[in-house]
């Protein structure tokens, strides 16, 4: 799933596409434990950004087949405002800054997230 959400980012935020994509995760016991919303588009300056929604939610079970029950849930948001990406581990790039304009499956490298300042805000790997 990361590796389609990577590519999804980069293509639609460097061909300035609108764009929106939910990327949910489970734990163990198959609850759902947090959502990412994306959303490509300017900001009110008409800067393009990946506007970045989480929600994390913490269960908490008593005894063994029991119902899952919500005992804290957190909500923020982020901005990246520039997208860089290096070779992931494994890969001939390992380690090394992919150029913007070169195209690379989304397997063989991380994305990560900048925020305004240049401060990375997210990183995303694996597959």
């Amino acid at each position: 799933m990361s590796r389609v959400v990577r590519e999804f980012l980069w293509d639609h935020f460097h061909a300035h596409r609108l764009g929106t994509m939910k990327a949910t995760g489970y734990n163990p016991e198959g609850d759902q434990a947090h959502v990412e919303s994306f959303f490509i588009e300017p900001d009110e300056n008409g800067t393009w950004r990946v506007h970045i929604y989480v929600e994390v939610t913490c269960y908490e079970r008593f005894g063994a087949g029991a119902r899952a029950k919500v005992v804290d849930l957190e909500r923020w948001e982020e901005d990246a405002y520039k997208l860089k990406r290096t070779g992931a581990t494994g890969t001939p790039f390992q380690g090394a800054l992919l150029p913007e304009d070169g195209e690379y499956p989304g397997r063989v490298y991380v994305l990560e997230l900048l925020s305004r300042d240049g401060y990375a805000i997210r990183n995303i790997a694996g597959d």
